[in-house]
């Protein structure tokens, strides 16, 4: 197989794991439960940084209207709460509430389960390398 092919097979690979590791929102889910994007927020603001909108918005890959739009929603869920940063006032800082930290314990919660059963079939050794691997072409990206 030619490198070329490849690139195409580890692509289309990542495309569906991709998939396997966001599931959608559960068909019972409340209609108040976070939507994938919110859920992405909350990761980010769970490290504590003071961020200005864009630098949000890029950390997401999306525009600053849609990280605006997140961060309202958040806030009205009251899972997050807004303030203007002491050092920047260009930057906000986001903080979680007791609420969006409980939120976000069982996200990752959940997402550490689903993600030892997709990764089941590999060795510790296998998923060493793949740690390794994915390092690797993330430290090229940034």
């Amino acid at each position: 197989m030619d490198r070329a092919q490849l690139i195409i097979d580890v692509f289309d690979s990542y495309r569906y794991m991709r998939h396997a590791f966001m599931p959608p929102k559960p068909v019972n889910a409340s209609p108040n439960a976070p939507t994938r994007a919110q859920l992405g927020i909350l990761f980010v603001v769970a490290q504590g940084k003071a961020l200005s909108i864009k630098e949000l918005a890029e950390q997401l890959c999306m525009t600053s209207s849609a990280a605006t739009q997140l961060v309202d929603s958040l806030v009205q869920l009251a899972l997050i709460s807004r303030t203007e940063d002491a050092d920047d006032r260009r930057k906000i800082r986001l903080i979680l509430t007791k609420k969006g930290e409980k939120l976000l314990k069982e996200a990752r919660e959940q997402r550490l389960k689903a993600l030892t059963q997709i990764l089941s079939p590999l060795t510790d050794n296998e998923l060493k390398q793949l740690a390794v691997l994915q390092q690797k072409l993330s430290r090229t990206q940034r």
